[in-house]
């Protein structure tokens, strides 16, 4: 089993799921060569996952376009079939993902019996079912590599690399923003790629103030894209004084990480900031409604999940289909602000 392929193509949550599951392939494998078939969105993730021989581009961007869609189709299973890979191994389970993995030609192509779409296990050699005691995205992944390779299971939380580049670039922005040297913060990530994920910004507003009140001294870094700007300009406007610096939009993947791991918590809606921050062993206060968190919550004891008591909850929607979103209401702020408080100071 020289030459492994990983096909996690996104999002940035499932591909740090996959993290132990890789890291159990390269202690049981360890002179294979690994790469990875991802989003370029997300492949400087990837350089936080040790074990990586090459990266390869999904070119997502090019395959939604015709006039850029045969050249990028037929030039990336090109390059695929000319690695020559012994065994692919698809976590994503989606047909698309099954069938560049089924493209490389490779003898040996494993997914799991049961896939995110159902049809993709028929361009899988060899499909997994994974017991229903694995219920968490990474103990499923990683259940996946212990049946194909005929191990025992083990889950691997393996501490992440330090990139030197992105830890003095991270430090470099913190700096600007205001944030002196080894001193405590918290990190808010306000953004989530469904509305039904998005807490209000009043309700981080208000955890923020009731911080405040108990330690006048917190800070705050609220990160995210350029598009999550404008929440956290809200979540300023609605704190006074000059306790929250907006960083959305002025970091690259590896400074995220890299702040993350210098903060001392995260309060987060359930987006990719939460895994990194798990996976880097900072602890996540996590507001869970649509999704399930026993599936794809922050995974390990030090982290704090909050998820209202309705009937509705995990229902899997983008958008909430009640239109009255009662799960955003349904957490105490205060008890969330108390969770931080305690984060914070320890």
């Amino acid at each position: 089993m020289n030459r492994i392929l990983i096909v996690k193509i996104s999002s940035l949550g499932d591909i740090i799921h996959a993290f132990p599951a890789v890291a159990l392939l390269k202690k049981e494998c360890p002179d294979s060569e690994i790469d990875w078939l991802v989003n370029p969105a997300f492949a400087g993730a990837l350089k936080y996952c040790a074990g990586i021989r090459q990266i390869i581009p999904f070119p997502r961007k090019e395959l939604s376009h015709i006039g850029s869609f045969f050249p990028a189709f037929f030039g990336t299973i090109g390059e695929l079939r000319n690695k020559k890979y012994d065994i692919v191994i698809d976590f994503q389970g989606l047909m698309r993902s099954a069938f560049f993995a089924w493209s490389t030609g490779a003898g040996r192509i494993a997914g799991f019996k049961c896939p995110k779409e159902k049809p993709a296990k028929f361009l899988y050699s060899e499909n997994f079912e994974i017991e229903p005691e694995f219920v968490h995205a990474i103990e499923k992944n990683t259940r996946l590599v212990s049946k194909l390779l005929g191990t025992e299971f083990s889950i691997m939380l393996e501490d992440l690399p330090v990139i030197d580049d992105s830890r003095e670039k991270a430090l470099g922005i913190l700096g600007s923003a205001g944030f002196a040297p080894g001193k405590p913060f918290a990190a808010i990530a306000p953004g989530a790629r469904w509305e039904s994920k998005k807490w209000p910004t009043s309700f981080f507003a208000e955890v923020v103030k009731k911080v405040l009140a108990s330690d006048k001294n917190a800070k705050f870094a609220v990160l995210g894209t350029e598009s999550d700007s404008g929440d956290a300009s809200a979540i300023m406007e609605a704190v006074p004084g000059n306790s929250i610096a907006n960083l959305c939009g002025k970091t690259g993947m590896g400074e995220l990480f890299e702040i993350l791991r210098l903060s001392r918590c995260l309060l987060s809606n359930d987006s990719g900031p939460v895994h990194i921050a798990a996976a880097l062993k900072t602890p996540v206060i996590a507001l869970f409604g649509p999704t399930i968190p026993a599936k794809t919550g922050p995974y390990g004891q030090i982290h704090r999940v909050f998820q209202p008591d309705l009937d509705c909850i995990g229902c899997l929607s983008r958008y909430c289909t009640k239109h009255t979103q009662e799960c955003h209401s349904g957490i105490d702020s205060g008890a969330v602000a108390d969770a931080m408080l305690g984060l914070m100071k320890h």
